[in-house]
């Protein structure tokens, strides 16, 4: 289990990095198809979108981005700057606010689905958090439902909203918002 005394901000962004290395820069580098790679996502630009469609709105916000990866992985292929080191701790000014960067690594203690699911419930608990995002890999999107569902049910009285973000329109029956994360992913290619 995650040390509880980690601090969060209002909106928490939970985006595994396996997610973006394995299905979204195949989308941007078509090589196998002969189709023109797309330039990298800048950070800004791609979690603007990603937080307007979660119905986050301009203003002096602190959104606090949570990237989480497997020992052994340095890098996200698809997103400028793209190594992990270059991203940690560091912050972006955009219109939504100030977006703060923190590398989650499992450190072979857990697995990538575990250490999700367990900051899911910190966030989910801690009084601060406002808005939740998230951004699961697919492979273990249907433990992030099981788990949203059981905090949902064993505490309903909280009024934290919440939104899973899927790579494309599913069926996901879930508790709370549930978005496409292709669209942002999109805009940001500039497509």
């Amino acid at each position: 289990m995650i040390d509880q005394k980690i601090a969060f901000s209002e909106y928490v962004l939970l985006i595994d990095v396996d997610f973006l290395n394995g299905i979204v820069e195949p989308i941007r580098c078509p090589a196998a198809s002969g189709g023109d790679e797309l330039p990298r996502l800048d950070w800004g630009r791609w979690l603007s979108f990603l937080a307007l469609d979660a119905g986050i709105r301009p203003g002096s916000n602190e959104l606090q981005v949570l990237l989480l990866y497997k020992a052994g992985v340095d890098r996200i292929a698809c997103c400028n700057p793209g190594r992990l080191d270059e991203l940690n701790g560091k912050a972006c000014q955009t219109t939504l606010g100030e977006m703060q960067f923190a590398c989650v690594p499992t450190a072979d203690m857990t697995s990538t689905d575990e250490l999700f699911v367990n900051l899911l419930q910190l966030a989910y608990d801690a009084k601060e958090v406002r808005q939740l995002l998230l951004l699961p890999h697919p492979a273990y999107g249907e433990r992030v439902v099981e788990a949203l569902t059981e905090l949902f049910h064993d505490k309903p009285t909280l009024t934290r909203k919440v939104t899973y973000f899927a790579l494309y329109p599913n069926k996901v029956t879930l508790p709370c918002k549930v978005d496409t994360a292709f669209y942002s992913i999109a805009k940001a290619f500039g497509l």
